[in-house]
């Protein structure tokens, strides 16, 4: 959960949030069993936060910008989603107008509702507009997710733009970076992180790649310097 900014907001991006959250959501199946359903991990405040980025950050058909280390043309595990959708249900209207995910590239999530006897619990309490909402802003990472209407099914314009700097971990220096999608195919912006990381990707030499410094994003060059860490 360290990962995750307090206002929920996952700076290592989509792909290590399918990864990480899969985990956490079968090990908290895995204690609300153990406990005799006694206690729920997604109740803790910032793990539930946590759980609604996968259904407020999209900006259509499931897509997400890929900020950072996230691979380009990531989408939000489907059978993560599945699980996350249970256990939200109290949300506000509409919210079954939520746009499919894509690509369950992991599915670990799946084994959730297989191999446990007991049903997956529901968060009470917590309500979202989820994909609904014209735009989810996150306030402490300085990000804004714009996107169509639920009424659109998920065609039209949608952009994301990272207003605040280099977070933590897997960031790179791309303050002012974004992604501009219409229907669901990106145009233009931010081409992702690297498809693998070598030696140098974790040390001090990391942000001499052009790929991770400022230079690999859509991000101005002034007077040939490129930002610092921001």
């Amino acid at each position: 959960l360290n990962t995750f900014m307090d206002d929920g907001f996952a700076v290592e991006g989509i792909g290590y949030f399918n990864y990480g959250f899969s985990h956490y959501s079968l090990l908290r199946q895995t204690l609300y069993e153990g406990t005799a359903g006694s206690y729920d991990a997604f109740a803790i405040p910032k793990a539930a936060q946590a759980a609604l980025f996968a259904k407020e950050f999209g900006m259509n058909n499931g897509d997400g910008m890929n900020f950072a280390d996230c691979h380009f043309g990531l989408y939000f595990d489907s059978e993560l989603l599945k699980t996350i959708d249970k256990s939200f249900l109290d949300v506000l209207p509409l919210e079954a107008a939520t746009f499919p995910s894509r690509l369950g590239n992991i599915n670990l999530a799946s084994y959730i509702g297989s191999t446990f006897s007991l049903d997956i619990p529901v968060v009470s309490g917590v309500k979202t507009y989820g994909m609904n909402a014209l735009r989810r802003y996150y306030n402490v990472s300085g990000v804004l997710v714009t996107r169509p209407t639920h009424i659109s099914n998920g065609t039209g314009l949608a952009a994301t733009i990272k207003l605040g700097g280099n977070l933590v971990g897997h960031s790179h220096d791309d303050l002012g970076s974004y992604v501009i999608s219409l229907n669901g195919v990106k145009l233009t912006g931010d081409v992702g992180g690297p498809l693998y990381y070598d030696v140098n990707t974790f040390n001090s030499k990391r942000y001499n790649s052009p790929l991770m410094n400022s230079f690999g994003h859509p991000v101005p060059v002034v007077g040939g310097l490129l930002q610092t860490r921001a």
